[in-house]
């Protein structure tokens, strides 16, 4: 469901909301609750590893043959990583 509200989301200037919410099968209330709410404590914490891994993977030399980050994450960063939120989608 979240895939087609960030659809709906990207594409408001260009279409009507009513009429994408029609296409795709979701209600238009349903997409405006899921826009007014704050993003979920996991989709905060998915952001923020992400840069960091993005930053990590920039910084490391040389960027085009690094293929593993090699650091002990909580070395660097308060946020504990486990296998699961490092997989990319």
């Amino acid at each position: 469901m979240t895939d087609k509200y960030e659809l709906i989301a990207a594409e408001k200037d260009s279409y009507p909301v009513r009429n994408m919410c029609r296409w795709l099968t979701v209600s238009a209330s349903g997409f405006y609750d899921w826009h007014r709410r704050p993003p979920s404590v996991h989709t905060r914490r998915r952001t923020t590893l992400a840069t960091q891994v993005r930053a990590l993977f920039t910084a490391s030399r040389p960027p085009i043959l690094r293929i593993k980050i090699s650091l002990p994450p909580m070395e660097r960063t308060d946020i504990a990583v486990s296998s699961g939120p490092a997989k990319s989608k």
